[in-house]
């Protein structure tokens, strides 16, 4: 297997272990940060979040972030996790959020946010977004260790 394929490969085991990122934005009141739970789309991160959410509103203003998967450690040595700098959007195709509303379900079958499968009307004030990483993340600058 070529290298490349073998991090990335690496890297989805990894996401697919965990849960939880830190999503960090910037808008125009300055920097911000939110812990998500997510689904992924090979290396691109899917979210539930309230449209009028800080960070939902500064995405709409400045599409950049960076998020970062990571359990936590007491031990210094054995920390690693998943680093990704992207653009974020809301998705607004249909299909593009029918694909990411069965991701999340698959992914949290019982939990609340299951309910992410049933269709969105105009008034719903939960969107649906997704971080596509940069190209330079594609490449062991992902992986922190």
């Amino acid at each position: 297997m070529p290298p490349a394929d073998d991090l990335a490969d690496r890297i989805g085991e990894f996401l697919d272990a965990h849960h939880v990122m830190s999503l960090a934005t910037c808008g125009p009141h300055g920097p911000h940060a939110v812990n998500l739970f997510y689904a992924r789309d090979r290396l691109s991160l899917l979210w539930v979040s309230d449209r009028q959410s800080m960070h939902s509103a500064n995405i709409g203003v400045n599409p950049q972030v960076g998020a970062t998967v990571a359990p936590d450690y007491r031990d210094f040595d054995a920390i690693s996790g998943v680093q990704i700098f992207g653009h974020a959007y809301s998705l607004s195709d249909a299909a593009a959020r029918y694909s990411a509303r069965t991701l999340l379900a698959r992914r949290y079958v019982g939990k609340a946010l299951s309910n992410v499968a049933a269709p969105l009307g105009p008034d719903d004030r939960a969107g649906l977004c997704v971080c596509r990483p940069l190209p330079a993340c594609s490449g062991q600058d992902c992986i922190d260790r």
